[in-house]
């Protein structure tokens, strides 16, 4: 919209014209848009600064396909979080993750004034100034290691603190060169004198074919397909018995349920220990939202009956009552928010509230 760098006041003239356009929220597909603009312009570094509250309503487009289409146009995101409630700050987890995955940098504005702090903005162009290209000679490595995989460490130290990267290097094998191929000589051609090779060949004592020799040959292979044999049988029959100790059946007695907080209709039975949720089909709960991690919590009950909630290490956290938690206890009515999605834990089933109350009638004072 204006010349790079733009003032103060170009900026404010510009900025007035923005108005928002459609009634979804369309994050990443907006920021594919951005890319493939700066894509066209010809220039050394190309930065987009993100403002958002990190919610995203995209069907179409993901978090991978802006990574993908960042690197390809080498395009760093940097972005401030502006967050809209105190529970819903947990969105802001993806703007984090679209500037540390770019090489960009991303600050949290104040919940009250949204205020930023005015570094940041200098930052920003930080971000370019340690661009470089590394190079390393692989001719001494040694021979053992061709055709492996091996993993080269890269320490970084700056004035803020230090850190590693692992880099998985794949050397591919050397090709090995072939032999000349040699025509082959009829035997018609040889000429049968005193000289020859058919007059001087020689004759090849016969191999001992008896039948226990195919017996120390087969007895290893045999005695190799038993152990295989029994280690897998060992492997299913452990593995069944854990799932039967870890797990109830599923047909068993509900102890509580997870109702959704925006459809009260809908109920979810916490039917065994340990009850997980995630994206992963593994889970007990799947929940396909791209806020919830592939294994993001878990569920248990001990030996009292006292049902915890733990946060299995989300990117987006897991909330109580509004306030992020890793292990809590879980009472009847508390809120429970996995990323964006929200619950009410409760441990009454569908047909309590059409049940009657118990009436309370004045009975005699046993003596």
């Amino acid at each position: 919209m204006c010349a790079f760098p733009c003032s103060e006041g170009d900026i404010a003239i510009n900025t007035d014209s923005l108005v928002a356009a459609g009634k979804t929220t369309e994050l990443y597909r907006s920021l594919l848009d951005a890319i493939k603009q700066l894509d066209s312009i010809e220039a050394g570094h190309r930065q987009i600064v993100l403002m958002s509250d990190g919610l995203a309503e995209d069907l179409a487009y993901f978090h991978d396909d802006v990574i993908r289409a960042a690197r390809k146009s080498k395009v760093v995101i940097s972005a401030i979080g502006y967050p809209r409630s105190v529970s819903q700050s947990v969105a802001l987890q993806t703007l984090r993750r679209l500037s540390e995955e770019t090489g960009g940098l991303f600050i949290q504005a104040a919940h009250i004034d949204h205020s930023i702090q005015e570094s940041f903005f200098t930052q920003i162009h930080s971000v370019f100034s340690s661009v470089g290209r590394l190079s390393f000679d692989l001719q001494k490595i040694p021979l053992e290691a061709v055709a492996q995989s091996i993993e080269i460490v890269l320490t970084f130290q700056t004035t803020q603190n230090n850190f590693f990267v692992i880099v998985p290097i794949v050397i591919p094998k050397t090709k090995v060169p072939e032999a000349p191929a040699v025509d082959p000589v009829a035997l018609d051609d040889v000429s049968d004198t005193p000289n020859s090779l058919a007059s001087n060949a020689v004759t090849l004592a016969a191999i001992d074919r008896s039948p226990w020799s195919w017996f120390w040959y087969g007895l290893p292979a045999i005695i190799f397909s038993a152990i295989l044999a029994l280690a897998l049988s060992y492997a299913a029959v452990s593995r069944r018995a854990r799932n039967e100790r870890q797990s109830t059946d599923i047909n068993a007695i509900s102890f509580a349920y997870l109702v959704s907080a925006n459809n009260k209709d809908v109920r979810h039975k916490l039917d065994r220990t340990p009850w997980r949720i995630g994206r992963s089909r593994s889970s007990e709960l799947r929940l396909n939202d791209t806020s919830v991690s592939r294994l993001h919590a878990e569920i248990r009950r001990d030996a009292l009956g006292q049902f915890t909630v733990q946060d299995m290490e989300s990117l987006n956290g897991v909330f109580v009552n509004g306030e992020p938690v890793d292990m809590a206890h879980l009472e009847e009515n508390d809120r429970v928010e996995i990323g964006d999605v929200g619950f009410i834990f409760t441990l009454r089933d569908e047909e309590y509230d059409q049940q009657e109350p118990t009436a309370y009638i004045h009975t005699l004072t046993p003596r």
